[in-house]
């Protein structure tokens, strides 16, 4: 039971190809044409696949529920449109836009699913905030199209008939949205350039991944309705748009990969040294090598029957911590060493 507990997560291949599918039909039951529903399609089993692709790969990484629930708000927006129920188009409308909030989340915690420091939390409790405003702004402030003229259109909830204040949260959110996922982005760049070549080695994908999200989401929501004349059709920026989330996607599994293949080496090079322990500073430059700091390395003691640090001192065990990775490492089957991250 508890090993079927712990493999829960391949469910969601099957959830997310039931609620792609039901997607799809909504779009193609009001008239989209099949390369538009493919592609939207595709960003959402992207997303998704790449989440449980990560989280089978290293299961400790956060980034994989990121990625996953990106792809199923992605999915859940698409029922906003003609023909939902009242209340499910309500609530896909609502909670428009949420996937691009977890990728901004991903894009921040990047590479262990992890906020670093406090400026991405600040940036990170402000996009929630805006978010939700604008959540509420749809439930309460939003008022239907009007084709009769007589200005009797009200909200579903309160007696507002006047679109206007629904209108300013969203030009609001617009910017507001943007020029925090410009300061997440100038976030990300900082860590990258102060970063050891290790470390930018493994960073890069999510940088590149940022910056084109970023660069699309600029377009999407504050230069495309300011444009009088448009240079692209609806049809091709929503083209435009998926590729970006697409490319987000994958490339946060590259960098992720990366990760796992550098560590892969550290791993293979411990367990080579067998039970002898860890030199005096190995650990120090396990973690210049990967470019982490915050890396520790823990031989294993049969004498103690505990895992020691660089001066010998015996440690709880690596997966007491719940904010800290651990990797095991075996030769034989038997304990080796710990790296923790």
């Amino acid at each position: 039971m508890t090993r079927l507990a712990s493999r829960w997560p391949w469910l969601l291949l099957p959830a997310g190809a039931i609620l792609g599918i039901l997607a799809a039909r909504q779009l193609r039951g009001i008239g989209h044409d099949w390369t538009f529903v493919i592609l939207d399609t595709l960003v959402g089993v992207t997303l998704i696949g790449a989440g449980v692709f990560v989280w089978n790969r290293r299961p400790e990484n956060r980034c994989w529920w990121l990625l996953a629930v990106a792809g199923f708000t992605w999915f859940f927006s698409t029922f906003h449109v003609a023909g939902s129920t009242e209340n499910l188009s309500l609530s896909a409308f609502a909670l428009g836009r949420w996937f691009d909030f977890f990728l901004a989340w991903l894009l921040l915690a990047f590479p262990t699913g992890r906020l670093q420091a406090r400026r991405d939390r600040v940036l990170l409790v402000a996009m929630a905030v805006l978010f939700a405003a604008r959540s509420l702004s749809r439930l309460f402030l939003h008022v239907p199209p009007d084709f009769s003229g007589c200005d009797c259109v009200e909200n579903r909830f309160l007696p507002v008939t006047d679109p206007q204040w629904f209108d300013r949260v969203e030009s609001a959110f617009a910017w507001g949205f943007t020029i925090l996922a410009v300061l997440a982005l100038a976030s990300v760049a900082e860590r990258w350039i102060r970063a050891s070549r290790p470390r930018r080695y493994l960073s890069t994908p999510a940088l590149v991944a940022g910056a084109v999200m970023v660069a699309a989401l600029a377009y999407d929501l504050v230069v495309r309705p300011r444009v009088p004349a448009q240079a692209l059709s609806e049809e091709e920026i929503f083209y435009v748009l998926c590729g970006s989330r697409i490319v987000v996607g994958l490339a946060f599994v590259v960098g992720l990969l990366r990760v796992r293949s550098t560590r892969a080496g550290v791993v293979d090079l411990v367990a080579d040294l067998g039970s002898a322990g860890s030199p005096t500073g190995l650990g120090d430059l396990v973690g210049r090598a990967l470019g982490d700091p915050s890396v520790q390395l823990l031989a294993w003691s049969h004498e103690r029957e505990a895992y020691l640090d660089d001066r010998g001192r015996a440690v709880d065990p690596p997966d007491r911590d719940p904010t800290r990775a651990v990797t095991y490492i075996e030769r034989g089957g038997e304990p080796v060493a710990a790296l923790t991250h």
